[in-house]
């Protein structure tokens, strides 16, 4: 929200930051006011306000004003890579809430900042890439998330999307207008005796217009001292969920015919004495 209106101090608030700088070469320099409500002022909705004015130098008028949940500290980058600064406000909600980044990005039409509806949680820019990633983990890196944004028509747009844990991951990106999930896997617990866990894998693949199964793996759990003792094995290995022993693997692979159709070639591997053995390789056509 763009508001072109006067700002008056108040006794209820601290001004917490102020800068003077020119956001480009082309540009008059700006006295940029940070103002927090002081405690147990101007709470809604249980969260603390504060606000904004923006001067040009030597001007006793904001040219610009907004009001913001509780300022916790600003700094200026490239947001949307136009070689012009933008505002990166970081608001706080608590321990509850944690800290979260706004951007108000000047918009060269209308001489001002306008602020993007998409709240990020510690956001990294890669001008390379002209992106802006946020990601975050838990669980001991057992689980954890990213989405990727880029300004689109001077929009903050999803451009891709990745969420993991321990019972499945997935991958979307941004195709035309929509999110297309182009791969996503599972993990189900079929058994469990004695402590030892017996799993399948599975993950699909978007391929030929559509997800499609590209590989089931079934295995193990391992104690420690299973996996020291066959760790040098091919058919096992160790992760951030632990270690595995594989019993057998199920390979798809996809491709196009002359006639415009889809030939799947299927492959099954065993675990025979600790070695992978090919047990059954075969293919069909899918009618779709």
């Amino acid at each position: 929200m763009i508001q072109f209106v006067c700002s008056q101090s108040s006794e209820n608030e601290e001004l917490v930051q102020t800068d003077t700088l020119a956001i480009s070469p082309n540009h008059k320099p700006m006295i940029f006011n940070y103002y927090r409500a002081n405690d147990a002022y101007d709470f809604k909705d249980g969260k603390r306000y504060g606000r904004f004015a923006i001067y040009y130098l030597g001007d006793n008028i904001p040219f610009q004003r907004d009001t913001i949940e509780d300022i916790w500290g600003v700094s200026y980058e490239y947001a949307n890579f136009d070689n012009v600064l933008d505002l990166h406000i970081t608001i706080n909600r608590g321990a509850s809430g944690g800290d979260f980044i706004v951007y108000y990005i000047f918009n060269k039409l209308l001489g001002a900042f306008e602020k993007n509806d998409i709240e990020l949680g510690n956001p990294e820019v890669d001008p390379k890439d002209s992106t802006i990633t946020e990601s975050g983990n838990c669980c001991l890196g057992t689980g954890g998330h990213s989405k990727t944004y880029k300004y689109i028509n001077n929009v903050l747009t999803l451009i891709a999307e990745a969420e993991y844990n321990r019972d499945y991951s997935y991958r979307k990106i941004l195709q035309n207008d929509s999110m297309i999930t182009i791969n996503y896997s599972n993990s189900t617990v079929l058994s469990e005796f004695n402590g030892q866990q017996l799993i399948a894998d599975s993950s699909w693949e978007y391929s030929f217009g559509k997800l499609r199964l590209m590989q089931v793996d079934k295995k193990r759990s391992l104690d420690d001292a299973s996996y020291e003792r066959l760790k040098d094995a091919s058919v096992v290995y160790r992760d951030v969920m632990g270690a595995f022993i594989f019993d057998y693997s199920e390979h798809y692979q996809y491709s196009a015919m002359k006639d415009g159709k889809i030939k799947c070639n299927y492959l099954v591997e065993k675990n025979r004495n600790n070695k992978w053995i090919t047990i059954k390789e075969t293919n069909w056509v899918i009618k779709e």
